[in-house]
This record gives C-alpha cells, structure tokens and sequence, in this order.
C-alpha cells in the first residue's frame, strides 16, 4: 500500500515537491526526478563488482535490504533471481521506489516492499537469511546526480541512529547465524566491528561481509 504523504510534503518540504501527473516524481525548482529501473540492464549486472557480493549464494535464500533509499540495489539482487524484502523508512523514498517497482511490472516477482524500522519488520514480518545494510553516508555529487541528490535530501540520518541500526542487525545476525552485508566508504573510520572480508564494489565503496 502506498503511504499518504500529503501532509508530510505540505508540512516539511517547501523547496521539493512530489508531482501526481499520471506518476510520482520529485520536482524542484530546475529538474524532475522519478525512479525507472529499466535503464539497468542485467548484462551490466553481471559484470559490476557488486554481483560478486552473491555469487554461488543459493536462489533459495531469502535476502532483506534493511535500507532501501530507492530501491535500485535491491532491483538489482531481484534480477539476480533471489527473493528479496525491501525496508525504507522514509514516505517519499518508498513512495518513489514502489512507483518504480510498478513501472517495472514487478507484481508477480519475487520482490516486496515494506514501509517501515528495520527493527520493527525484521524478526517478525520478514524472516531473511543474509541482509544488507546500505547506511546514507555523505559524499560529494555534482548537480546532474538527480538519483544521489534525492537520496541525500531525504535520508538525514544521524550516525548515533545508523549506530543502533547496525548493531541490531548485527546482533540479530549473530543470533540466528546469518550473513551480513555492510555498505561503507572505501577506507572509511568508523567503530564498527572488523567484518570477515571485503570487497570493492565501486571506485568509491566497498561492502564488508560478516557471516556468522
């Protein structure tokens, strides 16, 4: 069910404003933004560093993306052919991403959407076996990065709350024995425990794997 965010929009965000001409789509005052997976082709998946992270993994598993945004990472573990739960908190974000899980006519896939805490689905309504953790860091975009910019002014998320996240999933992993997949910036400083391997998945980030 898609979330009304109305009140949200007229309440919190004067400069960005989501449109309903036919679809959803952000506008602000010098561009348009809306979300379409069709321009990621599964011939480039296979060849991006990212599908590494998967490989010889059973299609049988069940993996959960703890923090969706818009959703294209776990559009592109779907393709791969493996069952996918997709949180996002953020009304406008899932709001965005269902509209391009629609236009993708992903209906009868393997791929469902949660708007939601992590803490509050995971454990109760979704039952995953790895789950992957992309938590919104900040890093330079040049303005023609719409998909970037996007994420970046709707998911402000303090590191005392990607902290708490982290060591919930973390724990919960640890707990029932999982696999987890953490998204971070190539040599970043950070307090979180030493992952078993890692892997540069980009020019600018690396995933680290802890598997328990």
């Amino acid at each position: 069910m898609k979330p009304d965010i109305s009140d949200y929009q007229k309440n919190n965000d004067t400069s960005w404003a989501l449109g309903y001409d036919k679809r959803h789509l952000i506008q602000t005052p010098n561009w348009q933004f809306y979300v379409d997976y069709r321009s990621l082709s599964f011939s480039s998946i296979e060849q991006n560093p990212f599908f590494k992270l998967f490989k010889n993994t059973s299609k049988e598993l069940k993996i959960c993306d703890a923090s969706a945004g818009l959703g294209r990472d776990s559009y592109l573990i779907t393709e791969l052919g493996f069952h996918v739960d997709s949180i996002e908190l953020h009304p406008v974000l899932f709001t965005l991403m269902h509209e391009g899980y629609e236009r993708c006519l992903r209906r009868q896939s393997k791929w469902y959407l949660h708007l939601g805490q992590c803490e509050h689905l995971i454990g109760k309504t979704i039952m995953p076996d790895i789950i992957y953790f992309d938590p919104m860091f900040e890093k330079k975009i040049t303005l023609s990065q719409k998909y970037t910019q996007v994420l970046q002014h709707y998911s402000v998320v303090s590191p005392e709350t990607t902290a708490k996240t982290f060591e919930f999933l973390y724990n919960y992993c640890k707990t029932h024995g999982l696999r987890l997949i953490l998204k971070q910036p190539q040599k970043s400083k950070t307090t979180f425990p030493k992952a078993h391997h890692q892997l540069k998945t980009s020019k600018t980030c690396e995933c680290w794997v802890y598997q328990f």
